[in-house]
């Protein structure tokens, strides 16, 4: 249990953590279900008990089941995939989806124990049913989550137990055994399913990151890069530039043919990382072909940033790279192009293209497409 409730979501990677947490919010059946059980239930328990607690319990737990209703129904109409982009995200919804789950969870547990205390038999019954039931649910539609699943179970059954245990009743006492024991069972079970789940979550992950990457330089292929680009459109701000620049090495193919395929294949991977090393926390990096590779530049606030980066880029890669016993010089042509979100990645590269041929053209450098006149950038060395 207490590897339930304190599993790290930091240890997590970040898009195996989205995906955790999207999970919270692709059934929503359950939930409505569950809130229209308590609403029927907690109407039935007041006007045959006529306790005002109860009363003030079901009012607080009708709120708390429309809030979380909404939460979900709300990311859902916007687009669990689009809310839910990032980490930062991903993390923001499961903090507001939580907060509604456990405080539901909660004033359930105080009504369920509330109902307990009264001497009603058959509201007894109809609530350790609804109570299970929930239990059920919860262990069935968050269980990804365990950290949520867990403490709403707890918060939901325990107080019930708690007052069964406190009445020293046979059959109370009884009955509070059975629900602990179904209890521990259900967060055990919960746990197993969750580390089963999570172990298929990685490996898809890391199938499908396969056939994304290129297997030389570890940087996304061009399927990795169409798909970066098509998140970065859709969670991006329609008033932030995002920029793509096509680079193309220079003196590349003399390097093969004095040293050899497998040093051409050396200085490649080294290109590889200084690029990575290059770059912003989001931005993205791939190798489309040969000594070709693409920049992914976002969340831009003014235009210049890319030729700063383009410069950036231009002076890593010039400078000498020891491939086996070699020093060796290989120089990059850089093109880019700055454009708002939502432009498609075919024009953007097309045009990038167009600025990458007419630098090299002129004996390499860097230009921005659109420019009307294509300046050469010049590397300190």
């Amino acid at each position: 249990m207490r590897r339930l409730l304190l599993q790290p979501n930091a240890s997590l990677p970040d898009q195996t953590y989205v995906e955790l947490v999207r999970s919270l919010f692709a059934m929503l059946l359950p939930s409505v279900v569950m809130s229209l059980l308590f609403v029927g239930l907690a109407t039935l328990a007041v006007c045959v008990t006529g306790d005002l607690m109860l009363l003030a319990l079901s009012v607080a737990g009708t709120v708390l089941s429309m809030l979380r209703l909404r939460t979900v129904v709300t990311c859902r109409r916007r687009g669990v995939t689009i809310q839910i982009a990032d980490r930062g995200s991903a993390s923001a919804h499961e903090r507001r989806f939580g907060l509604f789950y456990t405080s539901f969870a909660a004033t359930l547990g105080l009504f369920g124990a509330r109902a307990m205390t009264l001497a009603d038999g058959g509201l007894h019954t109809v609530v350790v049913a609804l109570l299970v039931g929930y239990a059920a649910g919860v262990a069935a539609g968050i269980a990804l989550r365990p950290r949520i699943a867990g403490a709403c179970i707890l918060l939901a059954v325990v107080p019930s137990a708690i007052v069964c245990l406190a009445s020293l009743q046979t059959y109370q006492i009884a009955l509070a055994v059975v629900l602990l024991a179904l209890l521990a069972g259900g967060l055990q079970n919960m746990q197993a399913r969750y580390l089963t789940e999570l172990q298929k979550i990685e490996l898809r992950r890391a199938m499908s990151g396969l056939a994304r990457r290129d297997p030389l330089t570890g940087l996304q292929n061009r399927l990795g890069l169409s798909e970066q680009f098509d998140e970065i459109s859709a969670s991006g701000a329609p008033d932030r530039f995002m920029a793509l620049h096509c680079l193309d090495l220079d003196r590349f193919k003399p390097v093969n043919d004095h040293y050899g395929h497998l040093a051409g294949d050396e200085l490649l991977r080294i290109v590889g990382q200084r690029l990575s090393g290059s770059l912003r926390r989001g931005d993205c990096a791939a190798r489309i072909g040969g000594d070709e590779f693409v920049i992914l530049q976002r969340g831009m606030r003014h235009p210049d940033e890319a030729d700063i980066l383009a410069r950036r880029l231009s002076a890593s890669l010039g400078e000498v790279y020891e491939v086996g016993e070699h020093a060796v010089t290989v120089g990059v042509s850089i093109g880019y192009v700055v454009a708002l979100c939502g432009e498609p990645l075919d024009e953007l590269l097309a045009k990038a293209d167009d600025a990458l041929y007419a630098i090299k053209a002129i004996g390499g450098g860097a230009a921005r497409h659109g420019q009307t006149r294509f300046e050469k950038t010049t590397v300190a060395s």
